[in-house]
């Protein structure tokens, strides 16, 4: 429960961070708005292809979640002990070996799109002439992301619950937020640059915030 309430010290402040940016996003993807054609059109096939074959891609999208955990399992030094995904059973990962994070790998699935985040590096080193391809790749992988994200995300799902629900949400909402404006921003000025503006921008959303607090407290 300690460890639960202290954790919150630093999802909240991300989450007001990640939601104050979101307007710097939205201006730079509107000053730069004929350059997320192939990312739109990307983003609306996989919306296209999902409501179309929703039913078929049960098995594609358990198999995306459970990879998350994976991933993150992976990255932080974990075991990978068991692996399964299906189409009307649902799926699961048993791991070992991670010290530290287990709330990130829970959680994952739901605030984590790496297939745009791999599209997106990949976007951000090929030469010019494919560079509207890897765009288009990107937004398709981001729009899986979110409708994994609508098809997935529930109060009852057992990774949310065991974690928390009300620390759950919050994590999902910050990280989520995050990611999706890093991956949005990287269509114009590739990934590295876009994770420093979304920093930057975060950072400067919370120095307001802070300002504004010390102040009504002075």
């Amino acid at each position: 429960m300690i460890v639960r309430f202290l954790s919150m010290l630093w999802i909240v402040p991300l989450v007001l961070a990640a939601c104050a940016a979101v307007p710097a996003v939205v201006r730079d993807v509107c000053a730069s708005a004929g350059r997320y054609g192939w990312f739109a059109a990307g983003m609306g096939v996989q919306l296209a292809l999902s409501v179309a074959l929703h039913g078929r891609m049960a098995w594609l999208r358990t198999f995306a979640h459970e990879a998350a955990h994976s991933m993150v399992a992976l990255l932080l030094l974990g075991h990978i002990r068991e692996f399964s995904a299906t189409a009307s059973a649902g799926g699961h990962v048993r791991y070992d070996g991670v010290r530290f994070g287990t709330l990130f790998v829970a959680l994952a699935p739901y605030c984590l799109p790496y297939m745009a985040y791999a599209s997106a590096l990949v976007a951000a080193l090929v030469d010019g002439r494919y560079r509207p391809a890897a765009d288009a790749v990107t937004g398709f992988a981001l729009m899986f992301h979110l409708v994994c994200f609508a098809c997935q995300t529930r109060t009852g799902q057992p990774d949310i619950r065991d974690s928390g629900c009300l620390r759950s949400l919050l994590f999902i909402a910050g990280f989520g937020v995050v990611n999706v404006s890093v991956v949005v921003r990287s269509v114009t000025c590739g990934l590295w640059q876009a994770v420093c503006l979304q920093a930057a921008d975060m950072w400067q959303a919370l120095q307001g915030m802070a300002h504004t607090l010390l102040a009504h407290l002075a």
